[in-house]
């Protein structure tokens, strides 16, 4: 067997294996662009079943790989039964070997669905039931020959992909270099209680006094080390995955009222506006409310961000629309297609965001994230949406109200980016919707900021 046959077959096996754990991100690594984006692939064939391979040989730039499918016998004592054969197209992708299933089984689909009509009247009932669950998987993996779905935006056929083409680290000019941070003693010491480690909290206690034209800070900081997070060591244990929290940083928020509870790699990052009730959370039942699954969104990491600096807006820059849409969705969108099984196409008007600059700020915060985070929250608990079910994400910009719903594989938010955190949607609020709860206008968000809270000052 020659070098390049030795290699592709070494990834054909990966992708078996993988098969008989059910990891469908390790089987999505195998597999060619050109399956992904097809939408074909959307999750394993039962584990059970078996494959066995020929000679591999080389057609020209592909190698061609012979496998047979074998179901599992009635009893220990019976054979397996060979259900079909095909010839895997290997194909090379920037140098690595992929498995171009859409392709090798594009010619098959007759022959596949005869012979496991033959074979199920051979084997019986019982291998029936077993041959009908794998034409079931089967028929969710090879996709069908269906019309193209197409955006109801544009009218263009939807893109589903893996997104395994999403830019990779973190370009020099998507990073910003951070301000000088000022360490919360009693914090840090409250927040590392809880976790049973070391985790840094610092603030940037300049841009919080800039809110209030202030520049002594002697009034502030027993309030900010002290009421101010009160209950954040107890939100922040609440998440299985603290274990991966760097620090913790408090900042100011970019525009009035607003609050924001976000990652910036693996730093949890709290943006506040102290100048109001509304703009900052309450105390202890906000927080255990609002950290957990955010930090969730750890659990399908993204590239780290260089320390000392940040990926996040600041007052005087931040991504644009078009940056957002050409570089931080497909990094969001690689994520969540791992956690969602497949292939996710997303579906956004980029045409109609009002202000170029202004919503690619607000979009960093609120666009993709929470989706994400409640993704990774669902799956943490067990609870994970089930392969392939999660198919589109719809978003749009509403000039009126906001609304989220979850149906026929599609995630639709509806949302209003000027109004920052209560105009869009929470990772909570969404995993409601993602187990089918929707939210309409009349809908209570159920954690708003209570009537008697007080700001800093």
């Amino acid at each position: 067997m020659t070098t390049r046959a030795h290699d592709a077959m070494a990834v054909l096996r990966r992708f078996v294996e993988a098969n008989a754990h059910q990891d469908v991100p390790a089987m999505m690594g195998c597999l060619s662009r050109g399956t992904l984006e097809s939408g074909g692939f959307s999750g394993p064939m039962p584990g059970a079943f078996r494959f066995e391979f020929g000679d591999a040989e080389s057609q020209g730039e592909q190698i061609i790989i012979p496998m047979t499918v074998l179901a599992p016998g009635e009893s220990p004592d019976t054979p397996p039964t060979p259900v079909m054969s095909m010839r895997c197209i290997m194909v090379q992708e920037d140098g690595d070997w992929k498995f171009d299933l859409a392709s090798t089984m594009q010619p098959q689909m007759e022959a596949m669905e005869s012979a496991m009509m033959e074979a199920m009247q051979q084997v019986g009932s019982a291998m029936g039931e077993a041959m009908g669950a794998m034409g079931e998987a089967l028929g969710g993996v090879l996709g069908s020959e269906a019309e193209a779905e197409v955006s109801p935006f544009t009218g263009e056929p939807l893109v589903f992909s893996g997104w395994d083409d999403a830019p990779g680290e973190y370009e020099a000019d998507e990073l910003r270099q951070l301000p000088e941070m000022t360490h919360l003693e009693i914090t840090t010491r409250d927040v590392s209680d809880a976790l049973g480690r070391d985790v840094p909290v610092v603030a940037d206690v300049q841009s919080l006094m800039d809110l209030f034209g202030e520049t002594d800070p002697t009034k502030l900081m027993p309030w900010l080390d002290g009421e101010f997070t009160a209950g954040l060591g107890q939100a922040i244990a609440l998440s299985p995955f603290a274990d991966r929290l760097r620090r913790v940083r408090i900042e100011a928020s970019l525009e009035w009222r607003c609050r924001e509870m976000l990652l910036d790699g693996t730093e949890l990052v709290y943006r506040a506006d102290l100048r109001a009730d509304e703009g900052w959370y309450r105390f202890r039942d906000e927080l255990l409310t609002v950290i957990p699954p955010v930090l969730a969104a750890l659990m399908a990491p993204e590239p780290e961000v260089p320390e000392g600096f940040t990926t996040l807006p600041t007052q005087a820059w931040g991504v644009t629309v078009t940056q957002f849409r050409e570089r931080l969705a497909p990094r969001l969108m690689r994520r969540i297609s791992t956690l969602a099984g497949g292939p996710v196409a997303l579906d956004v008007p980029w045409g109609s965001m009002i202000n170029e600059d202004t919503d690619g700020k607000r979009l960093q915060a609120w666009g993709l994230f929470p989706v994400l985070a409640a993704l990774a929250t669902l799956a943490s608990t067990g609870e994970g949406l089930a392969p392939g079910a999660l198919r589109v994400i719809r978003l749009e910009d509403s000039l009126c109200d906001r609304r989220a719903s979850f149906a026929g594989g599609v995630l639709h938010l509806e949302m209003l980016l000027r109004q920052g955190e209560q105009g869009c949607f929470r990772p909570h609020e969404l995993v409601g919707v993602l187990k089918g709860t929707a939210i309409e206008p009349t809908t209570a968000s159920g954690d708003e900021p209570a009537a008697d809270g007080q700001s800093a000052q």
